[in-house]
């Protein structure tokens, strides 16, 4: 399968693209192996994007390092 069929597969699933990005670089001795660690790391992937967007959502005020002179 090419590189281009997956990510639309993976589109047609509302999948991500991670999927299709990361597929080559797994290596399993099964296919249902390779099957879980895909989609261990897909889901590992969804939750890491989701906490970084939840984060710029609430609109933290980012702390500035300045330098306190203290007596």
């Amino acid at each position: 399968m090419s590189k281009a069929l997956i990510a639309e597969l993976c589109r047609q699933l509302r999948l991500e693209t991670y999927i299709a990005d990361s597929y080559a670089k797994v290596e399993a001795e099964s296919h249902e192996d390779f099957l879980i660690k895909l989609l261990t790391e897909a889901v590992a992937s969804r939750n890491n994007e989701r906490r970084k967007r939840y984060i710029r959502q609430a609109g933290f005020v980012l702390a500035k390092h300045t330098e306190m002179a203290r007596p």
